[in-house]
């Protein structure tokens, strides 16, 4: 079978695009799509039926997609085009920290009905967040509607205590002992400079002594073992 020239398939159709002249010195071939717009297509993309239209038909499709499920402006899927255009999109503010350092999604996530089937409708109040690993991909299996407060808890930066063998946010130590975390935070930052052998479980101490003379309570033992000295190293692993 001879080989067909180029200059013969012009008025050919390949999905949407029409054939309607060739480019000098290039394997593209220009094409009009039904809705009248004019490309330049690479000439084995539609003989392989990898392009069949300016773009229009793959918006049109996706459209179909989004608004099937008549959830396109709901709080789920907001927050499904959120992860994908941190991972995806360059421009996205937050690219580098996301799809900058390799965090990726499940690839079924690609379709949002597949996202809404292993995730369900994002509760009031809530965002995605990856847990338990943090640092991990978006996955059904590393993924939840969390809280606020529950992101916080769960990012790289917070600070964590072992209390009765468990290790929790220092944050949640001092709320449930009535102390304030900043200034605790502060006074610690603050002595650290002028003396770096201060530690943070010296500054606790006095908050919490002051605060038991303030409100004239007796306790006679804290009733929470804090392992203080695992703390650097919970830092470490924090960082």
């Amino acid at each position: 079978m001879s080989k067909v020239r180029r200059e013969d398939r012009v008025g050919e159709v390949f999905g949407r695009l029409t054939i309607t002249y060739t480019v000098m010195n290039s394997r593209r071939m220009g094409c009009q799509c039904e809705c009248g717009k004019v490309v330049e297509v690479q000439m084995p993309n539609l003989l392989g039926g990898r392009t069949l239209s300016c773009g229009c038909l793959r918006s049109e499709q996706a459209r179909g997609q989004f608004t099937s499920h008549g959830k396109s402006g709901s709080p789920t899927y907001l927050s499904w085009r959120s992860m994908k255009s941190r991972i995806e999109n360059v421009k996205d503010k937050n690219f580098q920290v996301y799809g900058g350092r390799g965090i990726k999604f499940d690839p079924r996530w690609d379709d949002f009905s597949a996202f809404l089937l292993d995730m369900g409708e994002r509760p009031y109040g809530t965002t995605l967040d990856r847990y338990p690993n943090q640092e991990g991909d978006y996955t059904k299996e590393n993924c939840r509607w969390a809280t606020k407060k529950q992101q916080m808890n769960n990012r790289r930066c917070t600070l964590y205590v072992v209390v009765d063998g468990k290790k929790t946010p220092f944050s949640d130590l001092c709320k449930a002992l009535g102390l304030s975390r900043n200034l605790i935070y502060s006074r610690y930052a603050s002595r650290k400079t002028r003396n770096p052998d201060v530690t943070l479980q010296s500054v606790f101490d006095e908050a919490y002594l002051n605060l038991l003379q303030n409100r004239n309570v007796f306790i006679q033992a804290f009733d929470m073992a804090v392992d203080w000295a695992k703390f650097d190293e919970l830092l470490k692993e924090e960082a």
